[in-house]
């Protein structure tokens, strides 16, 4: 199962590459549902993506996403200890919107920045298929899976 999952993670980022010009070092931003997944299953989220991506990964959180990890209080508290350990990117808010709000708006129409996007919400997968350009990950048990490129790439 695995030499397949790999094969599949490697077509589809030349998918990507190709297309839309996604390079080393992938830059991965984690949603906060994620980091509980990862807590969860006890899996390095930096060192399960390097395998899988076949390069380097960046990983970055935004302060809307801790802002909403640390309101919903201390049953997430792991997911907070995970986030922080994660580079910040900025996003633009004054006042902090849900992780799923500041994540689209992080992307965008078009996704210029090359961001890749790891979330566990079904809601938000389903958005960000509708831009062009935007790989989603998410884990299935415990390891990290890249969806197919969507329609609209």
């Amino acid at each position: 199962m695995r030499v397949t999952r790999h094969k599949h993670a490697k077509k589809t980022m030349s998918f990507f590459k190709n297309s839309f010009g996604f390079r080393e070092p992938y830059q991965v931003v984690v949603d906060g549902t994620v980091c509980q997944t990862a807590l969860k299953f006890k899996i390095n989220i930096h060192d399960q993506l390097t395998a899988y991506l076949g390069g380097s990964v960046s990983l970055y959180s935004t302060p809307c996403v801790m802002a909403e990890l640390t309101t919903l209080g201390p049953a997430l508290a792991g997911a907070v200890f995970v986030a922080k350990r994660m580079e910040f990117r900025k996003c633009k808010h004054r006042t902090p919107l849900t992780a799923a709000e500041c994540l689209k708006s992080l992307v965008g129409d078009e996704n210029p920045q090359r961001l890749m996007i790891a979330t566990q919400e079904k809601s938000l997968r389903l958005c960000l298929r509708d831009i062009p350009g935007v790989p989603i990950l998410f884990i299935n048990y415990n390891c990290f899976l890249l969806e197919n490129p969507s329609a609209a790439a």
